[in-house]
């Protein structure tokens, strides 16, 4: 099916619309030597906007796919007349919040109708309720001024860039999930677009199959049709007392049983760990630089004794005059090893700051490309820390011959009461007493031709940290995948804990996309069930 149809449609539309919400419409097919097909492709040769850019970009070039056209809906009436327009022609279609996926087709399109939700941005804090409404556009950074303003929080992405959509709908693993659990257990209602274009409010309180969708809405990602806004329930927020440190990796045997000794010892809901076992390799290098992320936050005030001041063994590692920063921290946590909690104060053990970006040459923020990927676990043994270490370290003697640019293993220990928040039916499972959490990889490189050897290391390095899980006693086959980390040959039956869920979710999925049009687009795609 030719796209040029649903442009000439959708073009229409954008007009009607303008002067009522702004809805904006970006062509790049007119062009007559821009190829529709093309990953990577360097777009600085062809006539495209800036608008048409914003719209498409993702962090790394390997997710941003060069569509056809985009277009940036204003309000829900605009939204579903497009997706009516996309189901009248079946052509592939992506949407895309912050942009940061790091899998190609997921929120991005190889010659498709890219829609981007830049304009469904707005926040309002309800302060009867203590609720926020969050438009899908939003971005964590925003969201967290408004929240500053009401001394409020809400369980969500430390990256400030990182959109809202994308991190909610996953899951929402957070440096707050061991006191209040996952995102997805903060979401009071959605409002979605259905792929036939019917506008829906659904929430905690809905009955029927109105509260089907709810469910399947929490960790559903993209499988029911287009969510705009979603209501979230807000938490007080006190100063909180932490730093992000940069430990040189001479010191990983000390890093190693700090967070043993942590793991063992801290059974405060309020002190959050991470650990990220990281090599960069930076241009002009001769070798990998290897540090340690440690981001150490307590989400409460500095405890007035000494002795229940926590993160000591860090403490003790770091240089006393750089190792702690009192003040208020962003509400948050890390989405995956790759992006730095903005907020966090960077303060850094004998370890230089990491180098800026590159200058964007495609449609990408960077011209890197690269994977989040994961195992699940229900805890951490020190074979299972050491493994990660040592698979970071195995990959980054890789790097030089293969543009690698960071290998980074992120060890992010949670309590067994992680899910003790959990409600019942969410789509992806999770319930109390039955705790697991992500191991996960991050892999960065330059080439193009080097994407199938860095996947195949990513996967052996998964395979090697399973059998140690395994062997220790913390992992099982059956753990549900976290998809916002998962590789994209991961399958949606491990993504949502098996069959008799895909099916539950499907038959879910049939009443409100009975056409499959949300098959038109990327992600772990629920098939429709009877």
């Amino acid at each position: 099916m030719s796209v040029q149809p649903v442009i000439t449609e959708l073009k229409e539309l954008c007009r009607v619309y303008k002067n009522k919400d702004g809805s904006k419409f970006y062509d790049i097919s007119e062009c007559p030597d821009h190829p529709i097909v093309g990953k990577g492709i360097d777009i600085g040769h062809y006539p495209v906007t800036s608008g048409f850019k914003d719209s498409s970009r993702h962090y790394l070039s390997s997710s941003s796919d060069l569509a056809a056209a985009a277009i940036q809906p204003g309000s829900d009436a605009s939204l579903a007349e497009v997706l009516q327009i996309i189901a009248k022609y079946r052509v592939p279609f992506a949407v895309k919040g912050g942009g940061h996926s790091m899998t190609p087709d997921f929120s991005s399109t190889s010659g498709g109708i890219q829609i981007s939700m830049t304009r469904f941005d707005d926040i309002t804090y309800n302060p009867t309720n203590f609720r926020l409404e969050v438009g899908a556009g939003a971005l964590w950074g925003a969201v967290y001024q408004e929240t500053a303003k009401h001394g409020r929080c809400v369980v969500g992405g430390a990256n400030r860039a990182v959109g809202v959509a994308g991190f909610t709908l996953g899951g929402g693993y957070s440096l707050k999930t061991n006191r209040l659990g996952l995102g997805i257990d903060h979401v009071q209602g959605f409002k979605i677009v259905t792929p036939g274009g019917t506008i829906v409010e659904v929430s905690d309180e809905s009955t029927g199959d109105e509260l089907e969708l709810y469910q399947a809405l929490r960790g559903g990602a993209n499988n029911f049709g287009v969510v705009t806004s979603f209501t979230l329930n807000t938490h007080e927020q006190t100063s909180t007392y932490g730093a992000m440190l940069v430990i040189p990796g001479e010191k990983e045997p000390e890093v190693k049983q700090a967070i043993l000794e942590h793991i063992t010892t801290e059974k405060r809901k309020e002190a959050a760990l991470e650990c990220i076992f990281k090599y960069n390799l930076h241009p002009g290098q001769p070798s990998p630089q290897h540090t340690i992320s440690a981001y150490c936050i307590f989400d409460a005030p500095k405890p007035q004794k000494l002795e229940d001041v926590p993160y000591k063994a860090f403490r003790d590692i770091a240089e006393p005059e750089d190792s702690e920063v009192d003040g208020e921290v962003e509400s948050a946590g890390p989405d995956g090893a790759a992006s730095e909690p903005a907020g966090l104060p960077q303060t850094p053990s004998k370890a230089p700051a990491p180098p800026p970006p590159f200058p964007i040459a495609n449609l990408g923020e960077t011209n890197m490309r690269g994977r989040f990927a994961c195992i699940m676990v229900s805890g951490y043994t020190s074979a299972l820390i050491s493994a990660a270490a040592q698979e970071a370290k195995r990959a980054s003697q890789l790097m030089s011959k293969h543009s690698g640019r960071q290998v980074a293993f992120d060890v992010w220990p949670f309590l067994p009461s992680l899910f003790d928040n959990s409600t019942p039916n969410a789509a992806w499972p999770h319930t109390p007493g039955h705790p697991y959490s992500p191991l996960i990889a991050s892999f960065l490189w330059d080439d193009l031709k080097d994407d199938e050897f860095w996947l195949n290391e990513i996967r052996a390095s998964l395979d090697t940290l399973m059998q140690v899980a395994v062997s220790e006693g913390v992992a099982r086959a059956d753990m549900p995948r976290y998809l916002n980390t998962s590789l994209e040959d991961v399958s949606v039956e491990m993504v949502y804990g098996g069959e008799e869920n895909v099916r539950r979710l499907g038959r879910v999925r049939r009443k409100w996309d009975g056409g499959d049009v949300m098959s038109l687009a990327g992600g772990f795609r629920i098939p429709l069930a009877e």
